[in-house]
């Protein structure tokens, strides 16, 4: 019984084996014939532009050319010698106008740009000294912008039938625009931490990715005869479905933009001017190229490769990447870690600053617990020494000292800077000196028609000399008067 079953299963197996060497062979046989048709329209209609051409026929040929290439998939046939003849006809510079390698102005402008793209993109992250977070999505999103214009520029010069893989290279990051611009402005306004669940934000990166293997996987040939309009594979939903999806992707995260930006920020920075500018103008870009991407969504879908419009949404993102390019150059401190005006910070940063509060307060509080001073009389001189700073701007005298400020408050030098200490967190210089740079940073954005020199200024706001004018400077802002002035000057032009 064993025997007889292991015979018929043997003879399943060799039906089996037999059924599929017989379909492999038809296959074969099949990609044989449709090889040699292949082949044999090739030569026919390679013998027929010849004809043509002997002919006079410019429009047979150029029409048997086409032919040539659907089933060659090879450009280069345009460029035979034997075409030398009709070189000059618009039925032939359209045919190369269509396959041919071609430079314009636009494509010129195009590459340059992707080029200072992906150096600026560089650059960006080998600078030290710089938030690391907030500058890796912003060179993101330049990054991204100029992938996307080399894309192009494969495109209007033809080069993608050179080299077909890069067919749809750019549309994986079709839905990263968005996420980067949100996360740098919530970073830069609110030093955001990234969480576990800001993934989600990737999710339609990740979709769109795998809907796009079929296309990626496919054979060169096959993405050829995609892009030369003979393949049996329908792109069309594919070109549908993500331009809609990105424009709303795109609006949605601009709205998300938005309400980032026009929060105040929960702290206050140094040369925030400068910042709300940059900030200003980046969206602006942003909302240019929403827009823009609009009406280049319209013609991608009707297949309008070319035209005014066309450009429009391009040229958009290409002067995205110069602006943050020359902004980089002129204004590099926009990408460095920001220093605080007060003690506000992110949620860490916070734990820090309280932490060291309450142990100066302790220290503070062992430091004067011998002292005279009560609450009401301590609130009382912290009053008249704000109206001496503020109002009387006792700081502008050269010879200020601790003895004349406890004079002037009609108190002791032990009260005077047990107030300083306690109300303002400073000791009697830094309180002094803190207020001759800020009103030396106001004559300098302010001086515009008086033309101050910077010793003037110096000895405008009370200090004796220029070196100490100038250590104080770049100590409570990270430059000099010098470099402040032209800061101060480029700001406007960001």
């Amino acid at each position: 019984m064993i025997l007889i079953c292991c015979s018929s299963f043997d003879a399943f197996g060799s039906a089996l084996f037999l059924q599929s060497d017989l379909a492999s062979g038809l296959n074969k046989s099949l990609q044989r014939t449709l090889n040699k048709e292949r082949i044999d329209s090739i030569h026919k209609y390679e013998k027929l532009a010849f004809e043509s051409l002997t002919e006079n026929n410019v429009e047979k040929t150029t029409f048997y050319i086409q032919k040539y290439i659907e089933k060659s998939l090879d450009i280069t046939f345009i460029e035979h010698s034997k075409f030398v003849s009709i070189h000059d006809t618009d039925a032939y510079q359209k045919l190369k106008e269509k396959y041919l390698f071609k430079v314009d102005s636009w494509t010129v402008f195009y590459i340059y740009t992707a080029f200072i793209g992906f150096f600026i993109a560089l650059v960006l992250n080998l600078k030290s000294d710089v938030d690391r977070i907030a500058t890796l999505l912003i060179s993101g999103y330049v990054f991204i912008h100029s992938f996307f214009i080399s894309h192009i520029c494969v495109q209007l010069t033809n080069l993608n039938f050179k080299a077909p893989d890069t067919f749809l290279m750019s549309t994986s990051f079709s839905f990263l625009y968005g996420p980067l611009l949100y996360f740098y402005f919530k970073r830069i306004k609110e030093k955001y931490l990234f969480k576990w669940s800001d993934v989600l934000h990737l999710i339609p990166s990740a979709i769109i990715t795998i809907c796009l293997i079929p296309i990626y996987t496919l054979t060169k040939e096959e993405k050829m005869e995609i892009m030369l309009g003979i393949s049996d594979i329908d792109t069309s939903p594919y070109l549908y479905y993500i331009t809609l999806t990105k424009f709303i992707s795109l609006f949605f995260y601009m709205y998300l933009v938005y309400n980032v930006y026009k929060k105040e920020s929960i702290m206050l920075y140094k040369h925030d001017l400068a910042h709300k500018n940059w900030q200003k103008r980046i969206l602006i870009f942003n909302v240019i190229y929403v827009i823009s991407y609009a009406i280049y969504g319209i013609l991608i879908v009707q297949r309008v490769f070319s035209g005014f419009l066309f450009h429009v949404q391009v040229t958009s993102m290409a002067l995205l990447v110069f602006y943050v390019g020359c902004t980089s150059y002129i204004h590099p401190i926009l990408f460095k870690k920001r220093k605080l005006l007060n003690s506000e910070n992110s949620e860490n940063e916070n734990k820090v600053v309280i932490a060291s509060s309450i142990k100066n307060e302790n220290v503070e509080n062992i430091k004067y617990q011998k002292s005279g001073l009560t609450e009401d009389l301590s609130k009382e001189l912290k009053e008249k020494l704000n109206k001496l700073l503020e109002e009387d701007k006792v700081y502008r005298l050269n010879n200020v000292s601790l003895a004349i400020i406890a004079d002037k408050l009609g108190t002791s030098r032990h009260n005077t800077s047990q107030i300083i200490n306690e109300h303002f967190g400073l000791n009697f210089f830094e309180l002094i000196n803190s207020y001759r740079i800020k009103e030396a940073m106001d004559i300098i954005k302010n001086n515009q028609t008086q033309k101050l020199s910077i010793i003037e200024i110096a000895y405008e706001v009370g200090f004796n000399n220029k070196v100490t004018f100038n250590k104080s400077f770049k100590k409570e802002n990270d430059m000099t008067p010098s470099e402040y002035m032209r800061y101060i000057r480029n700001a406007q032009l960001i």
